[in-house]
């Protein structure tokens, strides 16, 4: 126990209900989970995409055909441009810090 009583710091509970569990736990692991799948089949999909074979795929063909795709203005702010800037990030220049993704993403889109 800490000396002094602090709200952020509390003890967890003796008993947490099945109830109490799925609202703190499983609620916000579920959510997390959707979106992350959500936003991976997304950015790894698209109508145009190319169908491979085991004899025609390679890394860097399956790699461009990774897609950026915008959330809206709100979604990409709060998750600091990563969904939007991912192909940038991830291919092309890794060092990139994630508050600089919408001007890299925007000057690699313009040349």
């Amino acid at each position: 126990m800490l000396p002094f009583p602090s709200p952020f710091l509390s003890p967890p509970p003796e008993h947490m209900g099945f109830a109490d569990f799925s609202v703190v736990c499983m609620a916000p692991w579920a959510v997390m989970s959707f979106l992350l799948f959500m936003v991976t089949y997304l950015q790894h999909h698209s109508e145009d995409g190319k169908l491979y074979t085991n004899d025609t795929f390679t890394f860097e063909r399956g790699a461009f055909e990774t897609v950026d795709r915008d959330y809206g203005k709100w979604t990409n702010r709060m998750s600091h441009h990563m969904m939007d800037g991912y192909v940038i990030r991830h291919f092309f220049f890794t060092k990139v810090p994630h508050y600089k993704l919408e001007a890299a993403t925007t000057a690699f889109r313009r040349g």
